[in-house]
């Protein structure tokens, strides 16, 4: 169940300004049900500090196109070459990676770059790396119930669109990478979050 206790909140209030309310989970569904093309930014909670965006300042989308790591790339101005984290519900990592001693831990911080199986190569190639290794953040619904409830609701999503094509594998994955313009720190506050809107046209 989601947590009634940490919820994903707007960007205003993420300064204090308590102007919006925040997202309730009933919000979660119909974001996992956008468009693939679409790239998502989130920013909720307390800031994030450190080498890795962990959900909480991060630009998603969908892994299934590998235009879309393209799509971020452009976005970001990084080299075309630069992969794309994927973000994992920790029940799903063994499924799309393999086995070894990576993924012991769950993976909870980006640090290792496991190999992704085949056939999670062929379905999500926006995570994997040219030499079909990825550096996933597993997430487990203790430490972060708001984007482990995203991750099952995307994996539900499109296995009710897999169900129709024949039962074609899922997995609760989308792709992550930092929510912050070229050479500048990750957004703190409300006011970074509007920058960017604002200078990527949004």
């Amino acid at each position: 169940e989601f947590s009634s206790t940490r919820h994903a909140f707007s960007i205003l209030d993420l300064s204090g300004w308590g102007a919006l309310h925040p997202m309730p989970p009933s919000a979660i569904a119909p974001l996992a049900r956008l468009p693939k093309l679409l790239v998502v930014g989130v920013a909720r909670g307390r800031s994030e500090l450190g080498p890795r965006a962990l959900g909480h300042r991060s630009f998603l989308s969908s892994a299934h196109l590998a235009t879309q790591k393209d799509r971020l790339n452009l976005l970001k101005q990084r080299r075309w070459y630069r992969p794309c984290a994927p973000i994992v519900a920790v029940e799903d990592l063994e499924s799309i990676f393999e086995p070894g001693p990576d993924l012991r831990f769950g993976t909870p911080y980006m640090s290792f770059a496991p190999t992704m199986q085949p056939w999670a190569v062929q379905m999500y190639p926006a995570a994997a790396h040219i030499d079909n290794t990825a550096r996933p953040q597993g997430v487990k619904q203790a430490d972060d119930p708001w984007m482990h409830s995203l991750l099952l609701s995307v994996a539900q999503a499109h296995a009710s669109t897999a169900s129709s094509k024949g039962g074609v594998r899922t997995a609760a994955i989308l792709i992550n990478t930092s929510l912050n313009p070229k050479g500048k720190p990750i957004a703190a506050d409300a006011l970074d979050v509007l920058r960017i809107f604002c200078e990527y046209g949004g």
